[in-house]
């Protein structure tokens, strides 16, 4: 059989117009085909990749010589040192904490030198250094030991010699301050 006949027969009998929208119509259609042949073609050659990608993994897994209570056994270790590493940062944190505030109630004694009255001979040299530290209501930790820091270098200097603090607790301010005794007489007395 002979295409070239048999087309030009078909041609005759529906005509030139009919004719070429049938030829489109099956130009249409072949193009629909090749590209859905294609489409399968790339589809069918990811769908390979992948399922040599999951071949490799197991064998990768069948390899490893890892069972499940092997795996299990593992799993159990790492979370007893997860536990363990949550206590020490547990007692960090506590550690921390107790540092912090022993840092906090440094400072709240060392500021009491800047809360002189105004008859004080120091109190304006000790309002101009008074300057140099944060004083906000709520310090952060960093803030107090900066002012911590600031205070000891100026302490370092001599900034609040002859500077006398007026504590509450007013045995505890005689027995940090109080000079030793010069001589045997004074020190009976002292007793």
């Amino acid at each position: 059989m002979d295409i070239t006949k048999e087309i030009a027969k078909i041609k005759a009998e529906v005509g030139e117009e009919i004719f070429a929208k049938i030829k489109t119509s099956l130009n249409g259609i072949e193009s629909g085909v090749n590209e859905a042949i294609g489409d399968a073609k790339r589809f069918s050659a990811e769908s390979r990749e992948r399922k040599i990608k999951i071949r490799e993994l197991e064998e990768t897994i069948d390899n490893s010589g890892l069972d499940k209570d092997s795996y299990e056994k593992k799993l159990a270790a790492k979370d007893e040192e997860i536990t363990r590493l949550k206590g020490f940062e547990t007692k960090f944190n506590e550690y921390q904490t107790k540092s912090d505030s022993e840092v906090v109630e440094n400072w709240k004694t060392k500021a009491k030198v800047f809360d002189l009255k105004d008859t004080n001979p120091n109190h304006e040299r000790i309002t101009k250094l008074k300057e140099s530290f944060a004083f906000d209501e709520e310090l952060t930790i960093e803030q107090t030991r900066k002012n911590l820091e600031t205070y000891a270098i100026m302490e370092t200097v001599g900034a609040f010699k002859d500077v006398k603090v007026e504590v509450k607790d007013g045995e505890r301010f005689k027995k940090e301050h109080q000079e030793e005794p010069k001589n045997a007489f004074e020190t009976f007395l002292s007793d």
